[in-house]
Order: C-alpha cells, then structure tokens, then sequence
C-alpha cells in the first residue's frame, strides 16, 4: 500500500501502466498532479520518484521544460537575491545570447555532455573571444550544479566539457597573405565594404555598425558613435575606401541620407552576434584559421606599422587613448606570429 503524497499506479487494458503522483505545486498554489505512462511497472516507479523529487525542490515546471526555462527560473528566483544587479544583467545576457540559441531548446532532463560541447563548439567559430566562451560554459555550469543538488537531473554534463584556452590565438593577426584572400573571398559579400574597413581601417564592430551615411563626408569618414572620446575621429578616404563605400551604396537599398551604412533590408541595424557568424563563415571560405572578430584591428595596426606608417598615426587611425596601446598591440601580434612561425619548424617536411 503506498503512503500519502506517494501516489498511485494501475495497469490499463492495453497493457500499459499508468502512474499518479504529485509535483509540487503551480504559480497560484494550486497542487500539481503529474501522469505517467510507460509500458514498463519499473519505469513508472522511477519517473514517479523523479517527479517527487522536483515536487521536494521547490523547483514545479515538470519535465518537459527546457534548458532555456529552467535557466531563466534559475536565474530570476535562485541567482536574483545573492548577486549585484550588474552581475545578474550579465547572467541574463549570457544565457540569452550565447546559452539559449544553442541548447535552450533542449529538455533539462535530456541534455547530455555532447549538447554542451556543441554549444561551445559553435560559440568558437562564431568567432567569440575564449572569455565570453568560458563565461558561458561557466554560468551554465553553475546552474546544472543547482539542479543536481536540487535532484532535477542526475549529472552535470557541463561538467565534462572544458573551456577554451586563453592563449588560443583568436586575436592572432591575420597576415598580409590572409587578409588579401579574406577579401578575395568577400568581394561578392555583401558587406564587403565592412570587411575591407575592418581589415584596411581597423575599426571597431561597434563603429562600423553605427555608421550612417550622413558619416561620409565627401574626403573624409567620421567614426562619432565610439565607445571612447578618443575613438570619436575623423578619417581620410583613400581612393580604395571611396570606391568600396560607393559601389556599396550603390547595391545597398537607402531609405534616407541618415540610414545605416551597414543595415538589414529593412533599414534596421544588424545584430552584432550575427557579424560574428559571418566572419567565422568569411575565414572558413578563405581558408583562413578562425580568429574573433576584433583581430581586424590587430591586423589594420599591424599591416600600417609594416608599412612604414609611424605609430602615433596608427594609434589616431584606429583611436586609441595613447601611444601606450597601439605599440603593446603591435608587440603582442609580433609575438603571437613569431610563435605560429616558428611551431612550423616542428612539422613534417
């Protein structure tokens, strides 16, 4: 005879075994009664004690919710009271933008390590820095410890899955060599006047998605929308800049002389996560090793310091604070090159 608050299981005419329990309870307080049918007595108990357990928890969203809702109750109602509301801003945005276009979709009780490390997989060649990749990993696996603990699932298979180096070389600058075949490979691109401004120019994802047109002033480019008041600069075109700029306009719908250089079909600004997709794309076709988006800038420096540019120009072409940060970025992608070059020595001939 089974106690109270334990349930109860029958066999229907089909064969099949039907299970009764209760689960906690919903949002209004109500109590909720889950039923479960398996063809086997065994795995109508399990389930049964499974669903218990959550009821025990506090945790009652039942078992077929995903990843995506069990993070954003875990979030609002487990992670809101004990962290600053900075932290909790970046927690929402990890698991919006980088968790839940992946695996959100998955059930909680369904997901294993192999969904995790695809996850991390496509956030690398997205083309994201190894820090955003590693907090991602890191803020899911803190809430999969929480729903061990709290006996919603067995094991954390985020757990089993390991971050992405530091020194991983997404930074890396691209070659002389490699950003000619990266631009080869784009001149059918749609965006690639932004390409070739990322790669010649060096400006920043940010920028280069706030540029208006009413920003191209005849012989000159001014960067106004920058997230420093160095950045805020004023640029010459070369002749290469206003040729790319202006067969980009000319295949570009413009809905007024204020719209967005680099815009949907609508008009509207493109979404950052979706430049990173495209560039990850770009390199696969060039044949060029991935790097994040923000080694365009490390490129720019790099192929104007080797041409001969002195570098407080460089530093005002790509709106740096100081003098300081231009020549540390360059010694670093020096460095960064040498290395690639000389770890060739140990291959095969």
């Amino acid at each position: 005879m089974r106690g109270k608050g334990e349930g109860s299981i029958y066999r229907r005419a089909d064969g099949y075994w039907v299970g009764q329990v209760e689960a906690g309870h919903y949002p209004n307080g109500r109590r909720r009664r889950a039923r479960v049918v398996r063809r086997r007595r065994a795995d109508v108990l399990a389930e049964m004690d499974r669903l218990r357990r959550v009821g025990r928890s506090g945790y009652s969203l039942g078992n077929s919710r995903t990843v995506e809702q069990f993070l954003g109750w875990w979030v609002d109602e487990v992670k809101a009271s004990t962290i600053a509301p900075k932290t909790l801003r970046n927690y929402r945005t990890v698991a919006t933008l980088w968790v839940n276009p992946h695996i959100g979709k998955v059930r909680l009780a369904k997901l294993q390590v192999t969904h995790v490390q695809t996850m991390v997989n496509e956030l690398r060649r997205q083309g994201l820095s190894p820090g955003v990749v590693n907090q991602a990993l890191k803020v899911l696996r803190q809430a999969l410890r929480y729903a061990v603990g709290a006996r919603l699932i067995d094991h954390n298979p985020a757990e089993h899955v390991r971050g992405v180096p530091a020194t991983s070389g997404a930074d890396v600058a691209l070659t002389a060599d490699e950003a000619v075949s990266v631009l080869k490979s784009a001149e059918a691109d749609d965006l690639h006047a932004l390409w070739w401004l990322a790669l010649k120019y060096g400006l920043r994802i940010g920028e280069l998605l706030e540029l208006r047109w009413s920003d191209v002033d005849g012989d000159e480019l001014h960067v106004r929308r920058s997230k420093t008041a160095a950045g805020r600069r004023t640029l010459p075109l070369i002749p290469e800049a206003k040729r790319v700029l202006r067969q980009h306009r000319l295949e570009t719908i413009v809905s007024s002389i204020d719209g967005y250089v680099f815009c949907r079909p609508d008009g509207k600004p493109i979404d950052e996560r979706r430049i990173g997709e495209r560039w990850a794309q770009l390199l696969d076709q060039a044949g060029v090793e991935h790097r994040r988006f923000h080694a365009t800038r490390h490129t720019a420096a790099t192929l104007l310091l080797e041409a001969g540019v002195p570098l407080e120009v460089v530093s005002a072409i790509l709106g740096h604070a100081n003098l300081a940060i231009t020549a540390d970025t360059y010694a670093k992608v020096r460095a960064d090159l040498k290395r690639r070059g000389l770890s060739q020595l140990g291959g095969d001939q």
